[in-house]
Parts: C-alpha cells; structure tokens; sequence
C-alpha cells in the first residue's frame, strides 16, 4: 500500500485521464464518483468543469451533496496513511494538506457558481472562510 492507494484517488486519476484523452463525459463521471464519497480533489474539478460549461446549477448540487462529505474523507485517509510504514510524516502530512486545500478550492469554485446564480453573500462567505 502506498500514499495514494485509495480507490478514490484512482476514480479521481482515471477521470482526469479521461478528460485529458477527450472522453470528458466519461472523465467526469468517474470523477463525481469519487466526489460523492467526499475525496476533495474530485470535487473541486467536477465543479471547475460545470462552471466552464455553464452548469451552475449541478455545479451547486453536487457541491453541496459532496462539500459534507470531504471532512470524514479526510479524516479516513489520515488513519490509513498514518499507518504506512515507509512513507515519512513530512510526506503524509503534505497529503493531507493538500486534501484540505482541495476543500479551499472546491468552496472558492462553489463561490464563483453561487455569484453566477446570484448568491452573492454565499459566495463571498465561502471566499471569506
């Protein structure tokens, strides 16, 4: 097992793979699987692509059926990786940060679909935070 061996962070890969190969739908398909289970990378991409396709509205319905999720996520990997063996704390602890930067992101990518549905004070209450 290693840093990465999480079934959603391969949903999370495959995605980006697929997208980048032009199978876009396929790619985000595998993607929001991942962000359903709350892994925080998946997330903040569906929405990216749903804000540049002007799906605000599923941009906003995945974000607030998936934003919920991403703490226990979180919270689940950190004692799965803690328990790894040859993988230093400097490096385990960079990939939960990371994680939890990819929550920043997903809710700064939220608050650009909330201002584009009006909801001007919910955006910038997630840009404050």
């Amino acid at each position: 097992m290693g840093l990465n061996d999480n079934r959603d962070n391969f949903k999370n890969d495959e995605g980006f793979r697929l997208i980048k190969s032009g199978s876009k739908a396929k790619g985000l398909a595998s993607l929001r699987a991942a962000a359903l289970n709350g892994q925080p990378n998946a997330l903040a991409t569906i929405i990216w692509h749903y804000l540049l396709d002007d799906e605000i509205k599923l941009a906003l319905k995945d974000y607030e059926q998936c934003i919920v999720k991403t703490d226990e996520w979180i919270a689940n990997e950190k004692k799965r990786i803690d328990k790894l063996w040859l993988v230093s704390a400097a490096d385990k602890n960079n990939a939960i940060n990371h994680y939890r930067y990819q929550v920043s992101n997903s809710k700064s990518n939220a608050g650009l679909a909330y201002l584009a549905a009006g909801k001007e004070k919910v955006a910038i209450d997630l840009w404050n935070e």
